[in-house]
């Protein structure tokens, strides 16, 4: 019902699943930093279970609403990330199996500030503050982000690294690197910069190259006859 009035849901049913993103959801924790870095807002409960789950849960998560009708409470998470955030410290591990480890579980992970990568930074990264990221634009295949960097960074946005994602840094091409096991970053360096990010998958492109040359293959022999 939530996704039927355009609530995003982290939990829906999907026939073709990413691989680390089925691994990140097998050992999801709402204790941890996961909920945090997919921008987990709220959270949606029976009523009667509210008390032991905040036993469980912790000061991270709130009540903000409760329906007496439908005997649902609604909680907020007090910790969550926005869409889009700089960070200029990075944690290297090649590691698959203890990269979800330090994500589920590694009290020191902190998505806000830390970027777990796969593979060595590509630029020098500085220190302090890293400045500030606002997105500006939200659809299906772009996103546009507009930053302000204070220093080198890498700008992380919470969405699912694909590899039919494309970036562009001020019009310039700049690779998508997946960071915090399944979420896509950008480089910047310090200055403010617009960063569009966009969905263009090959096969897409493929499929539309045919159906124009069919079309016109059929238009040709409509004229021919």
């Amino acid at each position: 019902k939530y996704v039927s009035q355009g609530i995003p849901v982290m939990f829906t049913s999907n026939p073709v699943q990413m691989q680390r993103w089925q691994e990140f959801l097998d050992v999801f924790s709402l204790t941890s930093a996961m909920p945090d870095m997919m921008n987990v807002r709220y959270l949606v409960m029976q009523s009667d279970q509210v008390a032991q789950q905040l036993k469980e849960l912790g000061p991270k998560y709130e009540v903000v609403f409760q329906d007496p009708v439908l005997n649902e409470t609604v909680l907020r998470n007090r910790t969550v990330l926005p869409k889009a955030w700089l960070v200029n410290q990075a944690i290297v591990e090649k590691n698959p199996e203890l990269r979800m480890r330090i994500i589920g579980s590694s009290p020191m992970f902190d998505p806000a500030r830390h970027a777990l990568l796969e593979t060595p930074p590509a630029l020098t990264l500085g220190g302090g503050p890293p400045g500030e990221a606002n997105v500006t634009r939200y659809e299906s295949n772009r996103i546009s982000v507009d930053v302000r960097a204070a220093t080198n960074a890498l700008l992380v946005l919470g969405e699912k690294h694909y590899r039919w994602w494309s970036a562009e840094v001020d019009g310039k091409k700049s690779e998508v690197v997946p960071v915090d096991l399944i979420l896509r970053g950008v480089y910047v360096p310090a200055g403010n910069h617009k960063v569009e990010f966009r969905f263009d998958p090959l096969p897409f492109k493929i499929g539309k190259y045919l159906t124009l040359a069919s079309f016109a293959l059929f238009a040709g022999m409509l004229v021919r006859e």
